[in-house]
Parts: structure tokens; C-alpha cells; sequence
């Protein structure tokens, strides 16, 4: 299991007045069970709107496959030019965030148990 990643990363490129999702697979990267459709899944949607970008992540749906075979950690890296605040929805709290060239990271607390990022210019 030595394959599994600890961290799953999500590159954003925000920008104004787009809106687009997509669903991530996860299988346990051993076995064939995926072509059964043994797969967990996770939904998140991006929208951006009036200077404030919003990325939503659905719980994660295990669909079978063994929680030791899943990546435990969600990192959101955002690509712009811009200062930017990382806000979590749920507690209205900042989240600790790094800014590298042009890439803004963010570690997303509730990871695969779903929650709601709202990002602004500061």
C-alpha cells in the first residue's frame, strides 16, 4: 500500500463567472474490483462569482473500497496572481494558507468528510 498517496492535491485556476465540477476516483490500486465498479467517490464543484471563488467538496461515498487504500488528506493549491483569503464555510474561520510564486496552498481541514472553501482577494 505504499503507493497510496497521503495527499491528494486539487489545482484551481479560478475565474470570474465559471462554475465547473467533476467527480474524483479513488480504487485500492491493487485489484481489478474497480471494473465492478468497486470505487469511492468524491464531488466537488468550483464556482466563481462577483470576486469570490467557492469550491465545495461532497462527502466521500467509500463505495466499497477499504478505508487503508484512500488518500487522508485534501490540499487545495489555487493559481492566481492575487493576495487571497482562504475562508472554511462552516466555522467562518481562515484557514492557514502558503503563497508560493502564484500558487496559493491551502490544507482543506474537513478533507473527504465534505465542506465548503470560500476564497476572496484580501
Amino acid at each position: 500500500m505504499d503507493h497510496i498517496p497521503a495527499s491528494i492535491y486539487l489545482d484551481w485556476y479560478p475565474c470570474e463567472g465559471t462554475s465547473g465540477e467533476f467527480t474524483l476516483y479513488e480504487d485500492d490500486g491493487e485489484t481489478l474490483a474497480y471494473r465492478d465498479g468497486t470505487t469511492a467517490r468524491t464531488r466537488i464543484t468550483g464556482v466563481t462569482k462577483d470576486g469570490v471563488a467557492t469550491l465545495t467538496v461532497s462527502p466521500r461515498d467509500p463505495g466499497g473500497v477499504a478505508d487503508e487504500y484512500l488518500s487522508k488528506k485534501l490540499v487545495l493549491r489555487i493559481h492566481t496572481p492575487e493576495n487571497l483569503t482562504a475562508i472554511d464555510e462552516a466555522t467562518g474561520s481562515p484557514l492557514p494558507a502558503s503563497r508560493s510564486d502564484s500558487v496559493v496552498t491551502v490544507d482543506l481541514p474537513f478533507g473527504f468528510a465534505g465542506g465548503c472553501v470560500r476564497v476572496q482577494s484580501k
